[in-house]
């Protein structure tokens, strides 16, 4: 499991349509002694905007 600290959130334009998306989450997992730990790493996903891509969702009634 894995959360996320919504205020360590940052979203920087890299280039033509791309950006970087930073942060910092907890993670939960099971050791080399299938004991749970949790750790707290920074991670950072490349994000491509693209309208032409974007699809309109139709309203429910």
């Amino acid at each position: 499991m894995k959360s996320t600290d919504l205020s360590t959130l940052r979203l920087v334009h890299w280039y033509d349509r791309y950006f970087i998306l930073t942060g910092q989450q907890s993670i939960r997992f099971l050791n080399s002694s299938n004991r749970e730990e949790v750790r707290d790493v920074f991670f950072m996903s490349k994000i491509l905007v693209d309208g032409d891509l974007y699809q309109l969702e139709e309203v429910q009634d």
